[in-house]
Parts: structure tokens; C-alpha cells; sequence
């Protein structure tokens, strides 16, 4: 989302927020020092078209470009594409760059070890506090659908008097599984039944 037309709630705001402007608002320059805005110039762009018709390179498609890792120049701007491949023409070749997307933003086992990780970590720290408490995982993370940047929703089930979410922020800092000034407690959430 561009951030000058976007807005965001106060609980979008943070690290990741901040990184996504940096990367939005950052201008690259290809070796003859040219601006790229992040993306690279594959054969004319449409610089050749009347202005009504020529497209703005795509400011999003930024991901991995500093670190040298994916060659723009073959690529035109998609990490995901197999250096040296060529895909078949037509409905099959779309298939084929479909099937390459999905390998490239597939977790690999080492980012799925590490949510697992996290989500143990958590759930460890809930029965602690709760021993009957039931913890569980639902969501994109659950169904495998999770990309890079998701989220891993969870939800602690048990039976309280009052609302212990003060007594969980205070055992996750404890136990520093989140860093103090990254969590925001919602306690006036409501859920729909």
C-alpha cells in the first residue's frame, strides 16, 4: 500500500510499518546511476509511448534487490522466476510461473521450525500461568496458506473470572518472548458470537 494514500490503525504501526516506508519511499540507481525506483528497466519500459501511455514501474517489487541475490536484469523485477528456465507459451507457461510462485513464497522447513518454535514458546509460557488453559493455533499458519510477512493467530481457551490478558503481557516480557513496547493489549475487544 502506498503509504501517502493509505491510513493505518494504531496497532499497524511499527517495525514492519516503518521498514515497508523505507522501501517504498527508497530510490534505486542502476550502475549508469539512472533512478529505478526499485524496480529494473527491461528494454524500453514504454519510455517510447506517448506519456498517456506509458506505465510507472511497479514501487512494490522490491524484495531482495539490495542484497544482489536476484539477478533484475533476467528477472525483470520477479525473484520468484528460475534463472535459465523458460517457461512453455500460452496457459501452460502461466501454470509454470504460478507453480514457481508458490515454491518461492512456500515457507522453507527453517522459517516453519521457527514459528512452531515461537508458538511453543508462547503456549509453554500460557500453561504455565494456566495449567488448564487450552492453547491452539488457527489461521493462515494452521491451514499452511501463511506468507513471509503473516501473522500466527492463536487462542488460549480456559474459564477466568476477569480478563488475565494484563497477567499474560506481563509473563511474555518476563519470559522475553515479545520486547517491551511491541505488544499492545486489547482488553475492549469485542468478539461477535
Amino acid at each position: 500500500m502506498d503509504p501517502k494514500i493509505g491510513w493505518y490503525m494504531p496497532e499497524q504501526l511499527g517495525p514492519a510499518k516503518d521498514l515497508w516506508d523505507r522501501i517504498w519511499g527508497s530510490e534505486k540507481t542502476d550502475p549508469s546511476g539512472s533512478p529505478m525506483n526499485g524496480v529494473a528497466d527491461i528494454g524500453d519500459n514504454g519510455n517510447n509511448m506517448p506519456a498517456h501511455q506509458r506505465r510507472e514501474p511497479n514501487r512494490a517489487r522490491t524484495y531482495k534487490v539490495d542484497s544482489g541475490s536476484v539477478n533484475l536484469n533476467f528477472t525483470g523485477g520477479c525473484p520468484w522466476m528460475v534463472p535459465g528456465k523458460t517457461y512453455s507459451r500460452g496457459i501452460v507457461g502461466l501454470h509454470e510461473e504460478i507453480e514457481d510462485f508458490f515454491n518461492y513464497m512456500s515457507p522453507t522447513f527453517e522459517e516453519h521450525s521457527v514459528r512452531l518454535l515461537v508458538f511453543e514458546r508462547i503456549k509453554s509460557c500460557i500453561q504455565n500461568l494456566w495449567p488448564d488453559a487450552h492453547v491452539e493455533i488457527f489461521g493462515s499458519f494452521r491451514t499452511g496458506l501463511y506468507l513471509p510477512t503473516s501473522d500466527i493467530d492463536i487462542v488460549v481457551i480456559g474459564k477466568w473470572e476477569n480478563l488475565p490478558l494484563r497477567t499474560l503481557e506481563k509473563a511474555l516480557l518476563k519470559n522475553d518472548i515479545v520486547e517491551m513496547g511491541s505488544m499492545k493489549v486489547l482488553d475492549k475487544a469485542v468478539i461477535m458470537k
